[in-house]
């Protein structure tokens, strides 16, 4: 029991060491970000379903805007449709809403690729399904009804 006691207050300093070095001086704090997996409704009817995977940081301390969204597109009997991959270079996170923009790195019909995209997110609780709100600004393909998954926007603005 005596060497417990010296083994677990070194593990525990060290810990709070290392907690603290980490931490520095945290001149840099939180990045602001918006991420999320949803499944929305493809405008093209013919369609079955959509599939985004996103995530965009604002610009800070730690570096410039960054981030990237990925769609896919599935065909009625579950087969890829289309994908497009865009890198995020521009982000805006306010309250529980996010705007975010890049450019098409990928277009598996490769038709748009190098093309800029704006992003719109609205986080308003979970289940995303009839709560969140996401939207891109490619034209004629606005709001999209989310139907599963969920965004989250990490807003570190303080309230009044």
């Amino acid at each position: 029991m005596k060497k417990f006691i010296p083994v677990f207050i070194l593990a525990l300093v060290f810990a709070l060491g290392a907690t603290v070095a980490l931490a520095g001086n945290g001149s840099a704090g939180p990045t602001e970000k918006v991420t999320g997996t949803i499944v929305t409704v493809p405008a093209n009817p013919a369609l079955s379903y959509a599939v985004s995977e996103f995530n965009a940081f604002e610009e800070s301390a730690k570096g410039p805007a960054k981030g990237m969204y990925h769609w896919w597109a599935y065909n009625p009997d579950g087969s890829l449709y289309r994908e497009i991959i865009v890198e995020v270079t521009k982000a805006n996170i306010e309250g529980d809403t996010a705007t975010f923009s890049g450019f098409a790195t990928y277009d598996s019909f490769d038709t748009i690729v190098g093309n800029e995209f704006s992003f719109y997110a609205m986080d308003g609780g979970t289940p995303g399904s009839g709560n969140d709100l996401v939207s891109w600004g490619w034209p004629g393909l606005n709001e999209k009804e989310i139907i599963g998954g969920n965004l989250t926007v990490h807003s570190y603005e303080e309230l009044d």
